[in-house]
């Protein structure tokens, strides 16, 4: 008996709740429209921005008995060959870091893209597209007459032409740094170790054109960071090689000219100063040949360092826009407002009681 009491002031509740909720229709109704209304203005508003995304497998050294091959068999099958143990300092959770620095974004300012404005196809370079050709909400607008020095500043193209000082950067380039980070966006899948590069613009084919620019901007980065050392070690090797072999033909030279000049003499003086030319020219002969042989493992060390980077999926163009997501806008935010003024009505009425009793 007293379940079905307590199940029955629950219905009693619930029926009451509805029935307020049913006498204030009219108030939920309005509130939903007009906040529908605000939100179709504010979405419809908001530029179309695609997206596009290129996915890689980096080689990562590592301390196991996997090779290359097999190592990355072993990440598409979702098994994670370990970087502990790793040769590399930027392993590929650091790549996110490396693709929004600073040096990384700046150097995207000079890079040339074509897309479409105005129905005419145009080139420029992707500073001037960020800065330029980005469409921007209506309310923006309203707002130029209190940014209009800023806005003087930061337009145009004159940012290429200024010294580019990673520590003292210019109010133009920090705002297009800020609008690249926003543009990029880079993921890394720790139990596979694969890198998911995004790039959102205004404009598909810039998307697509930017991505796989940032790929091979940030393959080159960690290619020239792999192999520094051994690059260093190459020129350094390739120099002492130029000088042995200009020492041993130098020698060379010496010796052909004396045995030319001194040519069926035999006092013993001139037989012993061939015999220390000779020595001299064996000496850097050898120099050069053990010079020359350091030089060529410099070289294999320095193609064995360079990483191999796996295009699982590269750039296209996207057919729809990836961003405002308009009609689930729309619909969460009507969901939203529809139980946010149930809940008015329902808190206000028991305050209402309560302040009455």
């Amino acid at each position: 008996m007293d379940k079905n009491e307590k199940v029955d002031d629950k219905l009693t509740l619930v029926l009451a709740s509805v029935g307020k909720l049913w006498k204030k229709r009219k108030f939920i109704v309005t509130c939903c429209v007009v906040v529908e209304i605000f939100t179709i203005i504010y979405v419809m508003s908001l530029p179309r921005g695609y997206r596009s995304q290129v996915v890689l497998l980096p080689e990562v050294s590592s301390t196991t008995n996997l090779s290359g091959g097999l190592g990355s068999l072993a990440s598409l099958a979702g098994i994670k060959t370990g970087s502990m143990g790793s040769e590399d300092a930027i392993y590929p959770e650091f790549y996110p870091k490396v693709l929004l620095s600073a040096p990384f974004v700046l150097d995207l300012m000079k890079v040339p893209v074509t897309f479409s404005w105005d129905d005419k196809e145009m080139t420029t370079s992707f500073y001037s597209y960020v800065m330029e050709y980005q469409k921007v909400p209506w309310w923006s607008y309203l707002t130029a007459w209190m940014t209009r020095e800023e806005k003087e500043e930061t337009k145009g193209s004159p940012a290429l032409s200024d010294s580019l000082e990673i520590y003292n950067l210019t109010k133009k380039q920090n705002t297009f740094m800020k609008a690249v980070k926003g543009m990029v966006a880079c993921r890394v899948d720790k139990k596979t170790d694969m890198v998911t590069i995004e790039v959102q613009a205004q404009d598909k084919v810039v998307a697509a054109y930017m991505a796989d620019v940032v790929r091979e901007k940030l393959q080159r980065y960690v290619t020239d960071y792999r192999t520094s050392k051994a690059r260093k070690d190459m020129d350094f090797m390739e120099k002492i090689t130029e000088e042995s072999k200009a020492d041993y033909i130098e020698a060379q030279r010496k010796y052909a000219a004396f045995t030319d000049a001194n040519r069926g003499l035999t006092l013993e003086s001139y037989t012993q100063e061939g015999e220390r030319l000779e020595s001299e020219m064996q000496l850097a002969y050898t120099i050069y040949s053990q010079a020359y042989q350091q030089f060529q493992m410099a070289r294999a060390k320095v193609q064995e360092r360079t990483p191999v980077f796996l295009n699982v999926q590269p750039a296209v163009v996207p057919f729809k826009p990836s961003s405002p997501k308009r009609m689930a806008t729309v619909f969460m935010i009507g969901v939203l407002s529809f139980l946010l003024s149930c809940a008015w009505v329902l808190l206000k009425d028991a305050y209402m009681s309560r302040k009455g009793k």
